[in-house]
């Protein structure tokens, strides 16, 4: 008998039962150990219920990017590779545009253009 309820005996009313101090001793830790589970509990469903929309986040991702990628086989090389260095490589358009040696205009609008071609084969896609 830990030392707490040592002293809690003999705080006990002497006109009870030992039995009735001990029932209510064990008792009230039966109901802490389940109040302590369902915690635990609780605490493992919402885990696994955020597990759960991760991964399905992740799959859902993983989908985007593949469609990305087979729209990027289907636009011009040029477009292609500006897409790639400004989306995959998150260069500036300035940046881009030091690197194929074109204009910064010319990879705003190509991206513009992007844009346009992906919007209409989502489109075409439904």
């Amino acid at each position: 008998m830990s030392a707490s309820a040592g002293g809690q005996a003999r705080r006990f009313p002497r006109r009870g039962k030992f039995g009735t101090w001990l029932y209510r001793i064990v008792v009230n830790a039966c109901r802490d150990r389940w109040r302590r589970r369902a915690t635990v509990q609780r605490a493992t469903e919402d885990f696994a219920a955020v597990e759960d929309l991760r991964r399905a986040a992740e799959a859902d991702r993983g989908e985007q990017m593949a469609w990305v990628w087979e729209m990027l086989s289907r636009v011009s090389d040029d477009i292609r590779e500006t897409a790639i260095l400004v989306l995959a490589e998150q260069l500036s358009h300035g940046e881009v545009a030091t690197i194929l040696g074109v204009k910064e205009s010319t990879v705003s609008w190509r991206m513009h253009e992007l844009r346009k071609e992906l919007k209409q084969m989502a489109e075409d896609d439904r």
